[in-house]
């Protein structure tokens, strides 16, 4: 099962709009969040093979979050 191209970005995208809604929340709280989010999806889609789309959402999730600490 390897991740659909149009699905990574729809991940993306729902992580980036709960880093908004949650800006405000302890940090703590902000990356138990992002990371239960990764590791939901690491678990669904990581199977051999597809290690360049997680490695993907990883680092894109990285700039994501830097991006709404930083505001």
């Amino acid at each position: 099962m390897k991740t659909r191209k149009a699905r990574l970005p729809r991940a993306l995208k729902a992580l980036g709009e709960h880093c908004r809604r949650h800006r405000h929340d302890s940090l703590t709280e902000q990356h138990a969040a992002v990371t239960r989010r990764i590791q939901g999806h690491m678990n669904y889609f990581g199977v051999n093979g597809n290690m360049r789309a997680i490695s993907s959402l990883v680092e894109e999730a990285e700039g994501i979050r830097h991006k709404w600490l930083n505001r």
